[in-house]
């Protein structure tokens, strides 16, 4: 979130940076944690969020993360924010509805 990077324990073989799934969860879950996205923050001039859209386990992934780095931000007077996400539907069902989404 800050370009901080992650300790050389939290990865995963194959190359820097990568986090296994275990600390993915434990990952979003620190992130909804206001508290602890303010102390990632704290000294930042601008944050880059890459968040996934979630999946049918934790729909709301983006939102919730996303509202946290907000008020956090707030919080520590960090003004810019770059929000990417690379998979914006995680729907399949309706069907039809979600083809005509993905065209």
């Amino acid at each position: 979130m800050t370009g901080r990077r992650q300790a050389d324990d939290d990865r995963q073989p194959g190359g820097p940076g990568l986090v296994s799934a275990g600390r993915r969860s434990a990952a979003a879950s620190a992130a909804r944690d206001v508290q602890a996205v303010r102390k990632a923050l704290d000294g930042s001039d601008a944050v880059i969020s890459t968040l996934p859209g979630g999946n049918r386990r934790d729909p709301h992934l983006t939102a919730d993360i996303t509202a946290a780095i907000i008020t956090a931000m707030a919080d520590v007077d960090v003004r810019r924010l770059v929000v990417t996400n690379a998979y914006p539907i995680v729907a399949d069902r309706p069907r039809p509805a979600v083809t005509l989404l993905r065209c």
